[in-house]
């Protein structure tokens, strides 16, 4: 009866034993792969550059602070970091200067996804190579507060993407801002000061993974606030700028086609805030339908027997629609001869009906 007992006991505290164990070994996982997402975030192939040449030509006491930095890690690997040395460097030259920046900013965003992709890729090869005990971490799942089990793993990739995305985003947008100052070396001591930035993070993620996460979850946490903010007027900087050149360029993706017309909210549209996206349809018999999202909000408007007028800016134009109880002034970039509702005339041409 005793040693039933006993045994019950040893049992259950085995069991703790083994679940606190499993919880510091995924603090420590998380920690060695949180930590280097924000100079990641910031230069993409820069940030892995990084990381994969202290890996590989680091010195041993460097291989020892994390298993990211390891020899045995993926990131270990000449032709790794010889091919992001490689990108950045192409990358980053464009941002030097304002004719060819616009270039760089409209691929920004393969960039950011090239990054989050090699990451992933990384982080399950590492587990291939670790064999069994990494299997079984891929396998244990964790409770969300919704009631759902997610995979430790999975969830941590998730999160990878979405710190990455995040902070990238925050980032690109006081680009785009930078580029619009007319000081020619606005951008140069932009994309330095980026990359000695870079250096400082990713040097202070070698000395102490866990400061170095903390410290990216604050500027997560920052932008995460903005993001919405930046996310929308991002959006708009691109299709008001880049728009025209993609347009030209490859028209079946990025020209305007009737009778849906990309377009934006000079003002809130019902919830939609400022700047959001909307589809413009005009109607054969003066009703004007517009149509938007933004995030879980959505808004949909029926204008009957709407009047439009066209006003024309430098960069962009200004569509008003007016009825008889309401009325919306939405924005949207110039058109060009790609677009169903360009003219060789200006003012531009009003909008087709479907």
């Amino acid at each position: 009866m005793l040693d039933a007992v006993q045994d019950q006991l040893q049992s259950g505290i085995d069991s703790e034993t083994i679940a606190a164990g499993n919880a510091i070994a995924h603090q420590i996982a998380a920690t060695d792969w949180l930590g280097p997402l924000a100079p990641i975030a910031l230069s993409p192939f820069f940030g892995l550059a990084a990381l994969s040449g202290a890996a590989t030509y680091g010195p041993e006491w460097l291989h020892e602070r994390t298993a990211l930095l390891s020899a045995e890690s993926p990131l270990s690997n000449p032709a790794l970091f010889w091919s992001m040395l490689i990108l950045a460097i192409m990358t980053s030259l464009p941002r030097f200067t304002k004719v060819s920046k616009p270039l760089v900013l409209i691929a920004d965003s393969l960039e950011t996804y090239s990054a989050i992709v090699i990451l992933i890729a990384v982080r399950f090869a590492g587990m291939m190579q670790d064999g069994g005990s990494d299997e079984a971490s891929l396998q244990a799942p964790v409770m969300l507060a919704a009631g759902g089990i997610v995979p430790w793993d999975i969830l941590i990739s998730i999160f990878v993407a979405l710190n990455i995305f995040v902070i990238n985003l925050v980032k690109l947008f006081f680009e785009f801002l930078i580029w619009l100052v007319p000081f020619p070396t606005a951008d140069l001591f932009l994309e330095v000061s980026n990359k000695v930035l870079c250096v400082g993070l990713m040097a202070l993620y070698m000395y102490s993974p866990t400061i170095a996460t903390v410290l990216n979850l604050l500027l997560l946490t920052i932008c995460a606030l903005i993001f919405g903010w930046c996310y929308r007027r991002i959006t708009f900087y691109r299709e008001i700028v880049c728009g025209p050149i993609l347009a030209r360029l490859v028209p079946s993706w990025f020209a305007q086609r009737n009778p849906k017309y990309r377009m934006f909210t000079a003002e809130p549209l019902g919830s939609l805030p400022r700047l959001s996206l909307v589809t413009v349809n005009v109607g054969a018999d003066g009703t004007v339908r517009l149509r938007g999202r933004w995030l879980w909000k959505s808004a949909s408007v029926e204008i009957a027997n709407a009047k439009l007028t066209n006003e024309t800016g430098l960069i962009q134009q200004r569509l008003r629609v007016e009825g008889a109880e309401r009325s919306h002034t939405l924005m949207h970039r110039r058109w060009v001869s790609n677009d169903d509702a360009y003219e060789p005339s200006e003012p531009p041409a009003s909008l087709s009906p479907t």
